[in-house]
């Protein structure tokens, strides 16, 4: 097979994961970030608004970092148990 074929088909991979990817991000992410946004009046000002979605941006990443350090944990001791 040739290098150009390869490359073709790890983009067309990508590209697939990423669509399957996109309807959990529609479905969690998006309602979730479209109730915070509802959920804070017009009279709060952009920099209410502003901190709020920070807050929640950090509290989403330090939720999937703590995810991926427990799937990690028991995957690497899985993985020492059966070396």
């Amino acid at each position: 097979m040739p290098p150009d074929a390869l490359i073709q088909l790890n983009f067309a991979g990508g590209l697939m994961a990423g669509f399957a990817s996109s309807l959990h991000c529609v479905g969690m992410c998006g309602g979730l970030a479209s109730g915070l946004m509802f959920s804070l009046s017009a009279q709060n000002g952009t920099a209410a608004r502003a901190q709020a979605l920070a807050w929640a941006q950090l509290g989403r990443v330090l939720a999937y970092l703590v995810a991926g350090l427990a799937v990690g944990a028991v995957g690497s001791s899985v993985f020492i148990a059966l070396d």
